[in-house]
C-alpha cells in the first residue's frame, strides 16, 4: 500500500483511477438532478392528467368515450409543455422556492388552456380535464417538492428557508 493524497490505496491503483470515481459519482448526481427531476415531474404530471380523466369519465361524463390515442398524445404533450413552462419560469433553478411551483403551474395552466382552445373541435375532449388535471399536477408537484426537501435532495433558496423556519416556529 502507498499513501495517496486522498487515503490509502493499493500500488496498482493510479492517481487517475483514484480521482475518477468521485468525479464520476458527482457527475452522475448532477445528471440525475438535471434530468431525473424533470423526468419524474413529467411522469407525475401525466399521471395526474390520467387520474383526472378516469375520475371525469367515471363521475362527471360517464357517457362520453375518450379516444385512448388522443388522450395519450394529448397528455404527453400537456406534460412536455408543462415541463417546458416550468423550466422557463424557474422551477428547475439550483435552489428551490415554493412560489416557483405555483408560478409555473398557473402559467402553464393558462398557456395550456390557450393552446387547447386553438385545437380543432375534433381534437378537443374536455376543458374540465385540462383545468382539473393542471390543478392536481400543481398540488402534487408541491407535495413532491416538499418530500424532496425533507429528504435533502433539493434545497431551499436562502430567503425561502428563513421564511419557512419562521413559519414553523409560530405553528
Amino acid at each position: 500500500f502507498f499513501q495517496a493524497e486522498d487515503g490509502i490505496r493499493d500500488y496498482k491503483v493510479t492517481g487517475v483511477q483514484t480521482c475518477a470515481l468521485p468525479i464520476f459519482i458527482s457527475l452522475f448526481k448532477q445528471i440525475i438532478k438535471k434530468t431525473g427531476l424533470p423526468i419524474l415531474d413529467g411522469i407525475l404530471i401525466w399521471t395526474m392528467f390520467w387520474i383526472t380523466k378516469k375520475i371525469w369519465a367515471l363521475y362527471v361524463k360517464p357517457d362520453i368515450y375518450f379516444s385512448r390515442t388522443l388522450i395519450n398524445i394529448s397528455f404527453s404533450g400537456f406534460s412536455l409543455l408543462f415541463l417546458l413552462v416550468s423550466y422557463y419560469t424557474g422551477l428547475y433553478q439550483k435552489n428551490f422556492r415554493f412560489r416557483d411551483v405555483w408560478k409555473s403551474g398557473f402559467s402553464m395552466m393558462l398557456i395550456l388552456l390557450a393552446a387547447y382552445s386553438l385545437l380543432p373541435e375534433s381534437l378537443r375532449f374536455s376543458r374540465g380535464i385540462v383545468v382539473m388535471g393542471s390543478l392536481m399536477s400543481i398540488v402534487c408537484l408541491g407535495i413532491w417538492r416538499n418530500i424532496l426537501l425533507s429528504l435533502g435532495i433539493i434545497h431551499y433558496a436562502a430567503h425561502e428557508e428563513e421564511t419557512y423556519k419562521i413559519g414553523r416556529a409560530h405553528v
